[in-house]
């Protein structure tokens, strides 16, 4: 099996355990996302060589799920927010990241996706989009970055269970030119399910055309 469709495979059955993986302390953050969603990214950001990209951190329980425990693992990581929805709680994201990550483990970029460099940090190989969530928005979350993804990464998707967000990500997709390898969606009851994954996630090996 292709490495990457193992590492998700394999983050995914860690993100099912009830436990291990991470601590309480960041299990329990505030934010919208549930524990296997927080599992989840920080057992895809386990592989030496990881450089990840987050789009949308609001009070940052996904960022410091996936960067906690993986400093020797995470070459590099920007996250992206302009906390404009949510009443965007900027204050409490930073006290939660210094807390919990302490300096220097991420680039913030204090702006609108469409206002960050495409060619930040190439190549990012796991990207994590949760920002706006219109279809225009998926599908310009993924084309506006396409420069500085690596020739293979795994995308992964919040809030899949909105018609929305699924109709965006494929139309990302398809006109990236980019060949899903292999696609997960993860389940979600409801929108903050905190027993499986929030409001569903979409998990993706992506590569480009050039990718052999």
């Amino acid at each position: 099996m292709n490495a990457n469709c193992e590492l998700v495979e394999a983050s995914i059955a860690v993100a099912e355990q009830s436990s291990g993986g991470l601590p309480e302390s960041v299990l329990q953050l505030s934010g919208m996302s549930s524990a296997k969603v927080r599992r989840l990214l920080n057992q895809l950001c386990s592989q030496p060589g990881t450089r990840y990209l987050e789009v949308g951190v609001w009070a940052g329980s996904t960022l410091i799920s996936a960067l906690f425990g993986n400093a020797s693992t995470v070459v590099a990581a920007d996250a992206i927010d302009n906390f404009s929805q949510f009443d965007g709680p900027r204050t409490v994201f930073e006290a939660n990241t210094r807390q919990f990550l302490g300096e220097g483990r991420f680039t913030f970029h204090d702006k609108g996706y469409r206002e960050v460099s495409p060619t930040l940090q190439p190549p990012v190989n796991v990207y994590f989009y949760d920002g706006d969530h219109s279809a225009e928005n998926q599908r310009d979350g993924l084309l506006h970055f396409w420069p500085c993804l690596a020739e293979e990464f795994i995308f992964i998707v919040d809030d899949w269970n909105w018609p929305q967000v699924q109709q965006g990500t494929f139309e990302g997709i398809a006109k990236s030119g980019g060949r899903v390898v292999k696609s997960w969606e993860l389940p979600a009851a409801f929108n903050g399910d905190l027993e499986q994954y929030w409001n569903g996630v979409f998990v993706a090996v992506i590569q480009k055309c050039s990718a052999k």
